[in-house]
């Protein structure tokens, strides 16, 4: 069984962590690291186990794609380069809170590690990543209408996707592209002069094209000793029958008086 701390199962390396949370989540870390977060008042550490066992092929699916990717040389952003974000988000902010009848909302932008953008709605003031500052208008856009779109719904549920499908067609392909960094042939920010001149100004002549999208990778598995065959071959196998795991489910979540829900992401949601 798992236990809060360093864990390794097949050689891969997973962290667990309990923390002040709605839902239990996986992360993959650029160094191949599996990071299990499991909420700490109303989940057990076997919910947190069964999730990771179910998302597991997800996991060494994403973990191949993680690892293929060239390390990637990030340069701390530059005042030049946050200005110019700031610049952009006052004419997107606007123009979101005008578009979806959200007026009074106020932003700032600041070093984040984990989320292009958070919104606190009951304060009603939006988190910018000061990342953005890296990419293109486009992309950036996108992390606005997300956290616009969660002044109608605090969630992630189908509702907020709903919405978004309808505020801004194609957010997918934003999100995917932002959370691997697609930056273009060039990696030069949309929202800045496109001169020569502008551009050693804002200190993009120095900038490396980004990496390409991985191609598709194989992903690796371990096959199982012959003596026994489980569900998901490169995972240590479940040894209590369905009917008991259920059990012990429906009893936890009965007993915390909810029902668990669950999300896996890379990045960011």
């Amino acid at each position: 069984m798992l236990h809060s701390g360093h864990n390794e199962i097949d050689g891969v390396p997973v962290e667990v962590v309990r923390k002040r949370i709605r839902r239990i989540n996986i992360r993959v870390a650029a160094d191949g690291t599996v990071c299990l977060s499991v909420p700490k008042w109303w989940a057990t550490l076997r919910q947190g186990e069964d999730f990771l066992r179910e998302k597991w092929r997800w996991v060494q699916k994403t973990r191949a794609e993680v690892l293929a990717r060239p390390a990637a040389i990030r340069t701390p952003v530059t005042e030049a380069e946050l200005e110019a974000l700031r610049t952009l988000l006052g004419e997107l902010n606007a123009t979101w809170a005008a578009r979806v009848g959200e007026e009074g909302v106020s932003w700032k932008v600041r070093k984040v590690r984990s989320l292009w953008g958070c919104c606190h709605w009951r304060d009603r003031y939006i988190t910018y990543n000061a990342e953005l500052a890296r990419a293109p208008r486009n992309l950036v856009e996108y992390v606005v209408a997300h956290e616009y779109t969660h002044f109608a719904v605090h969630n992630h549920g189908p509702r907020f996707y709903a919405l978004m499908d309808e505020r801004l067609p194609g957010w997918q392909t934003l999100r995917r592209r932002l959370n691997r960094r697609e930056w273009g042939e060039t990696r030069q920010n949309a929202h800045l002069a496109q001169t020569p001149a502008s551009r050693q100004t804002f200190g993009l002549e120095d900038i490396q094209p980004p990496c390409a999208a991985p191609e598709p990778v194989a992903v690796p598995t371990v096959a199982p000793p012959a003596s026994r065959v489980p569900a998901a071959p490169v995972y240590p196998p479940d040894r209590r029958s369905a009917a008991k795991r259920a059990a012990t489910r429906g009893a936890q979540a009965g007993a915390k008086g909810r029902k668990p829900t669950f999300v896996q992401t890379e990045f960011w949601e």
